[in-house]
């Protein structure tokens, strides 16, 4: 593929096509997406060199990412942790609060933005075991918030009680005991998989998951797209956590390679 400039000192293309970029061409900070690795870096002119967002520039708008290998997250109960360069829920439980947050510092856009992430289901067990990643205005839990305030969209994944099948759906919530799931796609345990979900207007919610790592074989199924309310808004915190359905079962899962891009 070609590099594609975009606004705001960003481009976006493979790694091959960074590294072969002429820098003498190019302006102090410009921040580079790599397609192929899912990485995010930006240029360095005092010191010549492309640093990698997320180890050293960190988290900061209009890109966000972190690739784990710190721990800079904050926790209610246990069940997820930093681990071994993953964001890990180990046997998390339903009906409990537990979960991991962190703040973006802003909110990222109420009509376009961009979540990748990497993820791994290891065991789901029976009994409705559920994890998800939510985006949202505020850091509580969908459990712990009980539908109140909080505006969320995000992903889930989880295993049904009643079919006992392994469902991965989008999910949206707006200040109450709506929430929207668009069609479930059946995933496996012990598969590595790749998670997109973007708002792509104020009124559509698209989620999808892909088998490769470049993101251009969709699972079966996937994707999805939903229609939502305007006015799901103020996202500014990453939050991983169970949801509110269902007493029994655990979820163990890893994710990796978060980057959130605002505005495309």
């Amino acid at each position: 593929m070609a590099i594609t400039f975009l606004a705001g000192n960003r481009a976006i293309g493979t790694n091959a096509e960074r590294l072969a970029i002429t820098t003498t061409n190019i302006q102090n900070g410009l921040e580079f997406h790599t397609v192929d690795t899912n990485r995010d870096y930006v240029w360095n002119l005092s010191t010549n060199a492309w640093i990698l967002l997320g180890s050293i520039v960190g988290w900061n708008s209009p890109s966000w990412s972190d690739t784990f290998t710190s721990d800079n997250w904050t926790y209610a109960s246990t069940g997820w942790s930093v681990t071994g360069g993953t964001m890990k829920a180990t046997a998390v439980v339903q009906n409990a609060s537990r979960r991991a947050y962190r703040s973006l510092g802003s909110s990222v856009s109420d009509t376009l933005w961009t979540c990748d992430i990497d993820a791994k289901p290891i065991t789901f067990e029976v009994g409705d075991s559920a994890a998800q990643l939510m985006l949202n205005a505020g850091n509580d839990s969908e459990y712990n918030a009980g539908y109140s305030t909080n505006d969320q969209l995000g992903i889930l994944f989880s295993r049904d009680a009643p079919s006992n099948n392994r469902f991965y759906t989008g999910r949206t919530l707006d200040q109450g005991p709506t929430t929207v799931t668009g069609g479930p796609v059946t995933f496996v345990d012990g598969t590595q998989y790749y998670v997109r979900f973007q708002r792509t207007s104020a009124t559509n919610f698209r989620n999808s998951l892909f088998s490769n790592s470049n993101r251009s074989t969709h699972v079966t199924g996937s994707p999805k797209n939903i229609t939502m309310n305007s006015t799901i808004m103020d996202l500014d915190n990453v939050v991983f956590s169970t949801n509110n359905f269902g007493t029994t079962g655990a979820a163990t899962i890893e994710f990796d390679n978060l980057v959130i891009t605002d505005n495309i």
